[in-house]
């Protein structure tokens, strides 16, 4: 459809002005001269209002056609999208590729809003996304009560309303504190020192009400923890992951019981408040007879030690150390663990030490010690500090049989890495990364961890020798990483060790690298006039079947020379 617009004045003249005819403008005007003045501005005053209606006309005609022109556009559009590759995906691609972008969002409150965002594309897409059920089996809660509160009625339908959604399968659930309706700007809800004007928030009416009818189905709870808001729950029976955070653990006074039953609980995640290091921190108590895997997020040492005693079938225990209090509060713990992932985060000297004092653990095969250290930080220079005395006697204790070791950051010497290799026969897979930022001298020499005494002894030609044999014979997977500065040894000699430990044909004895990584933190040495450069000595490892890593930091080409500065 289309607005034909024609002007009602086609050809207009040009008024003719009077002024030509008054000859004396000092002279009063003839009633001849002031009636064709009147004539002629009456006779423009009517083409005015022709010309008025006629703009009118045409501003109607110009929306008439953009709206014409949007409508149009919009129908190329769709009928464009019709050719659009994604329509021609089967409904059960699409909604797998909706489940992916909505876990790329770990917080609950991400991954709900992407989760929203596919569902208002279009219908197609919200018809879609509102059958698959993985879309919304994580629900937050937000609201304001005390443990004495019922859960409001809108809240209930908005729970109900998602289940509908979610299907027969279980839910993760995270229980969060909403924040006064006078400080939702706040970063912080716990600014104000006044415990009673805090917003607090229970789980029991919740999970207790008798309209929650899916409580059965809750697979994992996320909640933070605040001390006088929890009511202790009788029993989460279905939750398999408990995520607890303890955002003011200066606040907990004594430690109470959060949960009673826990029967199928396997994961527990437990973080602390970030800036929270000079104290014990007072945890709530939880049956932890079932859990195998726990996370422990920036916690004093003394507080791993509590839940390894009461954790009777654990195996696997990630623990961010924080702070090391007094040794005399650390009970003497026996494990069952299978693989210890420790973080130290700016503790003291002999940081590691009374753990390695205290604790047992025969079934441990797998171990990894990251230092995060900060070098602008002087507090934090001995870090990682390194007790090879003690951390042998903790071996020989458990009885353990190393098959993994990982030490990043760390800060040892070569006599600490000989006898960490000697009481450590069975090991597999050993991870090393140096603090190549460290200023440790000793008498004018680097005190170097690649000395040459451990590397004549890493090569198989050392079985030879009866009163040092090779170290570490089963060894399979070697990872290096760092400064590695000497001047006993170059890079050369480093490599050497991954070309001697890629043997041609296995032995009895020792074992052949199926995998290995040398990243050099420097720029290499470089060799003399007729050798092999070290990267054309890794691609050769390369073709001879290992798989090789090798990376270097060379110097910037586009940097003065040095030389070509001293001699300007």
């Amino acid at each position: 459809m289309s607005l034909e617009f024609e002007p009602s004045i086609k050809t207009r003249r040009r008024h003719t002005s009077m002024s030509w005819r008054v000859q004396n403008y000092n002279s009063p005007l003839s009633k001849l001269e002031i009636d064709s003045i009147h004539a002629s501005v009456q006779d423009a005053r009517a083409d005015l209002e022709r010309i008025q209606r006629d703009l009118h006309r045409a501003q109607m005609a110009v929306k008439s056609l953009s709206k014409e022109y949007g409508v149009t556009t919009k129908f190329i559009a769709r009928e464009l999208a019709l050719l659009s590759p994604i329509r021609s995906l089967p409904r059960e691609m699409l909604a797998e590729i909706f489940v992916h972008h909505s876990r790329m969002f770990a917080k609950h409150d991400r991954y709900i809003r992407a989760s929203l965002v596919v569902s208002q594309v279009c219908k197609s897409w919200r018809s879609i996304a509102h059958a698959t059920a993985l879309l919304w089996v994580r629900f937050p809660l937000y609201y304001r009560a005390d443990f004495r509160a019922s859960i409001p009625d809108r809240q209930m339908l908005l729970y109900k309303a998602w289940l509908l959604r979610v299907g027969t399968l279980p839910c993760d659930v995270a229980v969060r504190k909403a924040p006064p309706l006078t400080s939702m700007a706040k970063s912080d809800y716990y600014e104000d020192d006044d415990e009673e004007e805090q917003p607090t928030y229970s789980l029991r009416p919740f999970y207790e009400d008798h309209r929650s009818i899916s409580k059965d189905r809750w697979r994992m709870l996320d909640l933070e923890y605040v001390f006088d808001s929890s009511v202790t729950l009788k029993s989460i029976g279905p939750v398999r992951s408990l995520t607890l955070h303890i955002n003011n653990p200066q606040l907990i006074k004594r430690s109470e019981l959060l949960v009673e039953h826990a029967p199928k609980l396997e994961e527990l995640v437990v973080r602390c408040q970030t800036d929270f290091f000079n104290a014990p921190v007072l945890m709530p108590r939880l049956p932890m007879t079932t859990v195998k895997h726990c996370n422990m997020d920036r916690f004093p040492m003394v507080n791993g030690l509590q839940f390894l005693h009461g954790a009777t079938a654990l195996e696997t225990f990630k623990f961010t150390i924080a702070y090391s209090s007094d040794e005399g509060q650390m009970p003497t713990v026996t494990t069952t663990i299978h693989t210890l992932d420790l973080s130290v985060w700016g503790l003291p000297d002999d940081a590691l030490e009374p753990l390695f004092t205290h604790l047992t653990a025969p079934n441990l095969d797998t171990l990894k010690i990251l230092w995060m250290y900060r070098p602008d930080d002087p507090e934090c220079d001995a870090s990682s500090y390194w007790d090879s005395d003690k951390f042998n006697s903790f071996l020989t204790r458990s009885a353990a049989s190393l098959t993994s070791l990982t030490l990043l950051h760390a800060d040892l010497n070569e006599a600490d890495l000989i006898s960490l290799f000697e009481h450590t026969p069975l090991l597999v897979k050993f991870e090393y990364s140096d603090r190549y930022e460290r200023q440790d001298w000793i008498e004018g020499d680097l005190y170097q961890a690649l000395g040459p005494r451990l590397l004549a002894r890493l090569r198989p030609s050392a079985v030879s020798v009866a009163d040092a044999p090779v170290l570490v014979p089963k060894l399979e997977v070697l990872s290096l990483r760092g400064g590695f500065e000497g001047n006993d040894i170059c890079d050369a000699d480093i490599l050497g060790i991954f070309e001697a430990r890629c043997l041609e044909q296995e032995t009895g004895y020792v074992t052949r690298l199926s995998a290995g990584a040398l990243h050099l933190l420097r720029a290499a040495d470089q060799q003399p006039a007729g050798e092999l450069s070290l990267a054309q000595r890794a691609a050769r490892l390369r073709e001879r079947g290992l798989k090789f890593e090798f990376t270097t930091l060379e110097p910037d080409p586009d940097a003065p020379d040095s030389d070509d500065e001293d001699s300007d």
